[in-house]
C-alpha cells in the first residue's frame, strides 16, 4: 500500500517501522481488539492516577497525560514505554500504601494465597528463562552478523548455529547464516576447493529458502535472497536467472519499490535481455523521475542501440539535477553525451 509519489521523498528508500501514532499503529496492527484493549488500559490508568490521594496526584496525571499527547504525534520507544507501566504502577502502590495505613493491622499469609504466591513466582521465573533464551541466541546472532560483515564466516557459523539452536523459527537468523555460507564458498572457490564450495552453497540455499519459508511475506528476506544469488553469480553465473527471479517476486510484493525495478534492470542487462531491461529502467524512472543511477544506466543502453538523442535528453535531466560544485560527475556525463 505504498504510494508511489513516497519514491520523491528524502527518505524513499528507508525502511518502514511503525504509523507514527501509537493509536493508529493499535489498530493496523491489532485492529479493534487491540485498540480497544489498549484504551481501557488508559482509562482504568487514568481512574487509578485520579483515585490517589497524596501529593503527587497532579504530577502522575500530567506526566501520564504528556506521553498520551506525545504518542499521538509520534510511537513510544523504550523510556516512554516503561514510564506508560511505572506511573500506574506509582498510583496502584500509593493507594496500597494509604490503606496499610489506615487499617494498621497485621494479617497471616493463608495456605490458598501461599500456593498463588509460589505459582505466579514460578510462572515469572519460567518467563525469565524464555526471555533470556531469546536474550543470548539475540547475542549470538548479533556477533555472528558483525563476523559476516568482516568477511570471517568461519567464526560466524558457529555462533549462528547455536542461535538457531535457541531459536529455530527466527527467519533473520536462518538468512544471516545462509550469506555465512556464501561468504564461505566465495573462499573455497578462490581456493579451488569444488568439493567445499559445492556443500557450502547447498547449505546457504537451503538456509535462505527456509527463511523465505518462515517469513514469506518480509521484502527484506527477499532482498537478501536477491544478494545472495547475486554473489553465488560470482562462483556459477546462472545463478542471475534466481537472482533476477527473485526481484520479480520481490516486486510482486512492493509494486511501487523504485530500487527494486533498478536492480532488476541492472540484472537483466547481466543477464542479456537488454530489451526487457529497457522497459524496466522506464518502469523505474516512472516510478521515481529524479532517479539520477536509473537514468543514467537507461542512457547507457540508449547509446549501446545508437539512440542518442534519448540518451542526451536523460544525461541532460541528470546534469540539470547535479550540484554545479561537483565538477567531476559534471566532467564524466559531459563525457558520456
Amino acid at each position: 500500500y505504498r504510494p508511489a509519489a513516497h519514491n520523491l521523498v528524502s527518505e524513499w528508500d528507508f525502511i518502514y517501522n511503525k504509523a507514527h501514532n501509537e493509536y493508529l499503529n493499535f489498530m493496523a496492527t491489532t485492529g479493534t481488539v487491540g485498540i480497544l484493549a489498549y484504551l481501557t488500559l488508559i482509562g482504568f490508568s487514568i481512574y487509578q492516577m485520579l483515585s490517589t490521594k497524596n501529593k503527587f496526584v497532579i504530577a502522575l496525571t500530567a506526566g501520564y497525560a504528556s506521553i498520551l499527547i506525545s504518542n499521538f504525534f509520534g510511537f513510544s520507544v523504550v523510556p516512554v514505554e516503561i514510564e506508560f507501566f511505572l506511573f500506574p504502577a506509582f498510583a496502584v502502590v500509593s493507594v496500597i500504601s494509604e490503606e496499610k495505613k489506615a487499617k494498621r493491622e497485621k494479617s497471616e499469609t493463608n495456605t490458598i494465597q501461599k500456593i498463588l504466591i509460589a505459582t505466579i513466582l514460578l510462572s515469572a521465573f519460567y518467563i525469565l528463562v524464555l526471555i533470556s533464551r531469546y536474550w543470548y541466541a539475540d547475542t549470538l546472532y548479533a556477533k555472528g552478523k558483525g563476523y559476516n560483515s568482516l568477511g570471517e564466516p568461519a567464526n560466524a557459523i558457529p555462533l549462528l548455529t547455536k542461535a538457531i539452536e535457541f531459536e529455530p523459527y527466527q527467519a533473520i537468523y536462518h538468512n544471516e547464516i545462509s550469506i555465512s555460507h556464501v561468504l564461505s564458498a566465495i573462499d573455497a572457490a578462490k581456493e579451488k576447493d569444488s568439493v567445499k564450495t559445492q556443500d557450502e552453497v547447498n547449505k546457504s540455499l537451503l538456509e535462505s529458502q527456509e527463511a523465505l519459508d518462515l517469513s514469506p511475506a518480509n521484502l527484506n528476506i527477499r532482498r537478501s535472497r536477491f544478494g545472495i544469488f547475486l554473489r553465488l553469480s560470482s562462483i556459477d553465473s546462472r545463478f542471475l536467472v534466481l537472482a533476477r527471479d527473485t526481484l520479480t517476486d520481490a516486486i510482486k510484493y512492493a509494486p511501487t519499490d523504485a530500487k527494486l525495478y533498478y536492480n532488476l534492470g541492472l540484472t537483466e542487462v547481466r543477464t542479456g535481455q537488454n530489451d526487457e531491461a529497457e522497459k524496466t529502467f522506464e518502469k523505474t524512472i516512472e516510478l521515481k523521475p529524479n532517479y539520477k543511477e536509473a537514468r543514467l544506466a537507461y542512457a547507457i543502453l540508449l547509446i549501446n542501440k545508437k539512440e542518442y538523442q534519448k540518451a542526451r535528453d536523460q544525461l541532460n535531466y541528470i546534469l540539470s539535477s547535479i550540484d554545479p560544485n561537483d565538477t567531476l560527475t559534471q566532467q564524466t556525463l559531459q563525457e558520456i553525451k
